[in-house]
């Protein structure tokens, strides 16, 4: 009786999974903001770390940058993506906004971070050139970083840094609607 009551079970289970993925299978999927969405995430994190790179100081500037970056790849990301219905380079835009969201903030924070041997120097007399120094070591940093190769784990002098990961479309090689078919981060890399 056990055995027959579980076999019904299953059965109704089967058939309802079945019409559901029937249902879902023939549902249209949509851009809607997906686009604009990513593209502005996107373009926030472009907005905040490219003057950490740069080494850029003033506060209002991690403020603003990001404000208009994102500002710019929404409106970029709704006239290109979403309204011409490309669902495909949508949902890579979307993706690709949220999985670089943890690098690009790990990133600016390390090349923003607190250096203790400023703590050692002497203060720069009204003409010193401190600003060109940190500037210099803030390039020192990324330079290493990116001769550690594109990975988000990169190891390199025998240190283990956390950036932001390499990232690359794949293009598609088929006559499909969408002209990207993936895409690729790279997760570790190093100099051994």
């Amino acid at each position: 009786m056990r055995f027959r009551l579980c076999a019904v079970a299953l059965v109704i289970l089967g058939l309802s999974g079945s019409a559901s993925l029937a249902q879902a299978q023939n549902s249209k999927v949509e851009a809607n903001f997906k686009g604009a969405i990513g593209l502005g995430l996107v373009g926030a994190e472009l907005g905040a770390v490219i003057p950490a790179l740069v080494g850029v100081e003033a506060t209002w500037a991690y403020i603003a940058f990001p404000v208009v970056g994102a500002a710019g790849g929404g409106i970029a990301g709704y006239f290109l993506l979403d309204k011409a219905d490309n669902v495909g380079l949508s949902v890579v835009a979307l993706t690709a906004g949220m999985a670089l969201i943890l690098p690009a903030l790990i990133a600016t924070l390390q090349l923003t971070s607190y250096d203790d041997d400023d703590q050692n120097q002497p203060a720069p007399g009204p003409f010193a050139a401190a600003p060109a120094k940190r500037r210099a070591t803030a390039l020192q940093r990324a330079r290493r970083q990116l001769a550690a190769g594109p990975g988000m784990l990169r190891v390199s002098e025998g240190r283990l840094a956390l950036a932001a990961p390499g990232f690359e479309l794949i293009p598609s090689l088929q006559g499909t609607r969408s002209p990207v078919s993936g895409m690729s981060l790279a997760l570790m890399s190093g100099q051994f």
